[in-house]
């Protein structure tokens, strides 16, 4: 992390991905989704990645920046919906700084309820909002 308090401009250089995947013990490509928002990364690891972000930066943000809002999509569709929703969330998080999204989907015939149950109320403990695609079901609806 570089700030210079006496540089008129705030120059200010947050660590690299090569840096944060070091820290955080896992592939440069995994870091990268964490930051984009993408799908495809355990919540756990996310977090492994994000605290080695914050330790990185000193627990210092850039100067007028915000912390960033987090939103989970988690679907129950088949792959055609599946993928059009997957596809405008990522360009929604791409369009919008500061926000980052995680993306879970599940096959409409492969959802089971509790496990479906619980993979929203792992997805709802880091997550500022919560948007759920999903059929009638009471552990879900509990959820």
């Amino acid at each position: 992390m570089n700030f210079d308090p006496d540089n008129s401009k705030r120059l200010w250089r947050g660590p690299t991905i090569t840096e944060i995947a070091r820290a955080s013990r896992v592939a440069t490509a995994t870091v990268d989704r964490v930051l984009n928002g993408r799908a495809g990364v355990r919540e756990g690891t996310r977090s492994k990645v994000l605290a080695a972000l914050a330790q990185l930066n000193g627990g210092a943000e850039p100067p007028g920046a915000a912390p960033p809002r987090r939103f989970a999509f988690i679907c129950d569709s088949g792959l055609s919906f599946r993928s059009t929703l997957q596809d405008a969330v990522e360009a929604h998080c791409a369009a919008n700084g500061g926000v980052i999204c995680s993306f879970d989907a599940v096959k409409t015939t492969e959802v089971e309820p509790v496990r479906f149950a619980q993979l929203l109320e792992r997805a709802a403990e880091g997550a500022e909002g919560l948007v759920v695609v999903s059929r009638e079901d009471l552990m879900v609806n509990r959820a």
